[in-house]
């Protein structure tokens, strides 16, 4: 499953769309993961403790279009020092931490302790719907 513009980024769009406010490009991005089941429309909690820290994306983050892939570039969070649940969704932030997109992971990610959280060059984040 692709992910969900949120109801956030659905309004500045339709705002922009009819000329009620422009919408401007965000100037950084964050990726964060949450334990939660991805379910459309439903808040996902980010995980807290263990070192665990989005990350900013903002200068290497690409998509292949329409494939949900990531481009060129490993995504990796800080080495975790307490073991927390699986990863299962992503949350896509901008600078103001405003959830722009949310979806489920293709894999999820194991959160151990003493480990790096990562998605590799080329693989793919969430599935094409």
């Amino acid at each position: 499953m692709a992910g969900n513009a949120s109801n956030y980024l659905e309004e500045a769009i339709a705002k922009h769309i009819t000329r009620v406010a422009a919408y401007t490009m965000p100037t950084a991005l964050y990726l964060g993961l949450s334990p939660d089941t991805y379910v459309e429309d439903t808040t996902l909690t980010e995980f807290t403790g263990g070192n665990y820290a989005r990350v900013n994306v903002s200068s290497s983050f690409s998509w292949d279009a329409g494939l949900g892939k990531v481009k060129n570039i490993q995504i990796l969070w800080p080495v975790l020092t307490s073991t927390l649940a699986d990863a299962l969704s992503w949350i896509l932030y901008d600078q103001s931490l405003n959830v722009l997109e949310t979806g489920a992971l293709v894999d999820p990610i194991a959160m151990v302790a003493g480990t790096t959280p990562r998605v590799v060059a080329g693989s793919a984040l969430f599935g094409a719907s």
